[in-house]
């Protein structure tokens, strides 16, 4: 693989079973984990997906860039299983981040303004997420476009973030 990808990290692992579009966009720092079943969906040469060293990236892990999107994941990252990363929009993944099984973050949206258009030909909006260092999301997490979610802080399992998180904080509902 590091003739393939664009930066493979000292001591990385990628299991078996990883499917790989447009591996050269790809780069995996030092220690870090790939588990089997993740799926890298980098869509161009304008596309990147960057993951920081000794992270984690669990079974069945998702990451998808769109054509000029980005996901950048700080190092000592954990990704839990079948989780889905949209960085349309672009997605910003701080260091020691604990990211739940089955969360899905969705840096983009679709048009829907002009009600005589389907939506499927109205084109995409995207704002982008930042998630700071050192938060935890737990499992089902969903976080959509333009939220920041703050340092140190705890999204309760289930949430839905639709707004920004205060560093520090405890959240959880809607």
């Amino acid at each position: 693989l590091p003739w393939l990808l664009a930066d493979y990290g000292k001591g990385a692992v990628v299991s078996r079973g990883v499917v790989l579009r447009c591996p050269g966009r790809l780069s995996i720092g030092d220690g870090t984990m790939i588990d089997e079943g993740a799926f890298f969906d980098i869509k161009s040469a304008d596309a990147t997906v960057r993951i920081g060293a000794r992270s984690q990236i669990m079974h069945g892990v998702h990451f998808e860039t769109g054509y000029a999107g980005r996901i950048t994941i700080g190092e000592d990252s954990f990704v839990g299983t079948y989780s889905i990363l949209n960085g349309q929009g672009g997605l910003d993944i701080g260091r020691n981040v604990l990211i739940g099984g089955h969360t899905h973050i969705v840096a983009g949206n679709h048009d829907y303004a002009d009600i005589s258009r389907p939506i499927n030909q109205q084109g995409f909006i995207s704002k982008g997420i930042t998630i700071a260092d050192n938060v935890w999301l737990g499992a089902g997490v969903k976080v959509m476009d333009g939220v920041t979610i703050g340092e140190g802080s705890i999204v309760a399992a289930g949430a839905v973030v639709t707004r920004d998180v205060a560093p520090f904080s405890i959240v959880g509902g809607v």
